[in-house]
């Protein structure tokens, strides 16, 4: 990479980006166009499509090289400058004090070249980096860390367990969890906390919620995929499967599930292969992805809040999901909001103080909403299962119309039974818990002088039957409630969670 003063300041040195940067972009403008080229054969004929398309090629590579060109960034006062545009000139400038994280992602271009996508983070760019630098090689993502005060926040890990990529020797990825303790001495490295193994990773992928969005992903886009196979392939596909439930619905059923099971584990081993977390202690860093390798940072300082997710397949299984709820950024990058995406239950009291120091399970019962509360947590829940019971009620079904209307009524009603008994809360020191269900059910572990808001409501109802609802606001602009608690407890707790009150309770000296 070459370097060259910025007209404005002879001391800070530019560079380009690496020069695999051409190649990348041409190769995705060159993805983006692909349309345009299958016009221009169709429309021009073979021989003058070619050409066409020949001249086309030349111009995105010629554009791609321009753009590599006048693309240039600097260390500057601490801070990173970046400037870009052929035309029209962007210049960026985002001082040290504002960047906290510089996460690199690897997708397939880059693992061919041998690059790494530098992402600059800022608290108010939410999900989306404040800039990306996307061909830089792995020293010169390791020097910017350095330069910018983000020292690499991961220690070489050990010869049993190395990544391939790195070594060129396989993962180890058949390993249980790792977990490492909190009070390590301050000056030390940074420590690897957790991995995923192969065993865990096939299990969350057989247990995620998204095997059910990817059903319905096969049932919205099956009429558009199968235009496109022809009436002779498509008559006969419907055929096989149409005679396939006659005979035997139940095998039919199965396979259907099992393909469904299938393609949720794929794209989780896809999503979280090779997944592993580090902590130093100013830094927790996330680094995950099997085709496109992606790494996540965020300060410590900034975690404000977790939160423990159980679906209720997993909840039965007893394993959760652990993720971090980030102050100031309201939309998260996926690369930070799971911290964990897959453990058992029973390692939450070792893994909690590892992930994040002043983070554990709370001591005590939940105290839960009062038994009187029940049937306004059913009423609630029936808002959406008796509609679909009514709806359900007129279909043309005959005297079976009144077994869906049944099931129907009995999901709304076990389910506000349910969620009644999910719900709770608990304070123990500076950390606050809250419980409650919509489907899966989540635990806030929220820091008490963090808290953006507290608040309690009511309603006519609610008043009358001594019963009101928590809500707090989190730093990262999330809000959690826990409906129908007794109103006297709910005053008496929201006067605890006051810093002031707090502060006032504590004992001198």
């Amino acid at each position: 990479m070459s370097g060259a003063p910025h007209p404005g300041d002879g001391a800070a040195p530019e560079r380009h980006l690496h020069p695999a940067g051409i190649a990348i972009l041409a190769i995705r403008n060159a993805a983006q166009a692909w349309f345009a080229a299958v016009a221009a054969v169709a429309a021009a004929g073979p021989a003058a499509g070619i050409a066409i398309i020949v001249a086309l090629l030349a111009l995105i590579a010629g554009g791609a090289y321009v753009e590599w060109r006048v693309t240039r960034y600097a260390v500057v006062d601490g801070g990173i400058r970046y400037r870009r545009g052929v035309f029209a000139r962007r210049e960026v400038d985002v001082p040290a004090s504002r960047i906290s994280a510089l996460d690199t992602s690897r997708g397939i271009l880059q693992r061919l070249f041998g690059v790494v996508a530098l992402q600059v983070q800022t608290p108010g760019g939410g999900s989306r980096a404040e800039l990306v630098l996307h061909a830089v090689s792995l020293q010169e993502a390791e020097r910017l860390r350095r330069e910018l005060g983000h020292r690499g926040a991961e220690r070489a890990p050990a010869a049993t367990e190395q990544d391939p990529g790195e070594s060129g020797e396989p993962s180890r990825t058949d390993v249980a969890p790792v977990f490492v303790a909190a009070d390590r001495p301050p000056q030390e490295a940074s420590e690897e906390v957790f991995r995923m193994g192969m065993r865990e990773l096939l299990l969350a992928g057989a247990t995620s919620p998204s095997g059910a969005f990817v059903g319905a992903g096969l049932a919205v886009f099956y009429g558009p995929i199968s235009d496109l196979l022809g009436d002779r392939t498509k008559d006969s596909v419907e055929t096989t499967a149409q005679s396939a439930v006659e005979s035997s619905p139940v095998l039919a059923a199965v396979l259907v599930l099992a393909a469904v099971v299938l393609l949720s584990v794929a794209s989780t081993v896809l999503a979280f292969a090779r997944f592993r977390v580090t902590r130093d202690d100013r830094r927790l860093r996330v680094r995950r992805g099997l085709l496109t390798e992606r790494t996540g940072t965020v300060q410590l300082d900034r975690i404000h809040a977790l939160r423990i997710v159980e679906t209720p397949l997993r909840q039965w299984l007893g394993f959760v999901a652990i993720e971090a709820e980030v102050a100031g950024w309201a939309q998260q990058s996926d690369s930070i909001k799971a911290i964990v995406p897959f453990v058992r239950r029973s390692e939450l009291p070792t893994l909690l103080p590892a992930l994040v120091p002043g983070y554990r399970l709370p001591e005590g019962a939940l105290t839960r909403p009062p038994s009187r509360a029940t049937r306004r947590y059913v009423w609630r829940a029936l808002w959406f299962w008796g509609v679909l019971a009514a709806g359900l009620a007129f279909l043309p079904i005959g005297v079976w119309r009144v077994a869906p209307v049944a099931a129907a009524l009995a999901l709304g009603v076990g389910l506000g039974v349910w969620r009644a008994a999910s719900a709770g809360w608990l304070v123990d020191g500076h950390l606050l818990e809250l419980r409650s269900r919509w489907i899966a059910r989540t635990t806030v572990l929220a820091q008490i002088d963090r808290l953006q808001q507290r608040a309690s409501s009511t309603t006519p109802f609610q008043e009358r039957a001594g019963l009101a609802s928590l809500s707090v606001r989190l730093s990262s602009r999330r809000e959690v409630d826990v409906r129908y608690l007794e109103a006297s407890a709910v005053a008496e707790l929201v006067g605890m969670l006051r810093p002031r009150a707090r502060e006032a309770r504590r004992p001198a000296g």
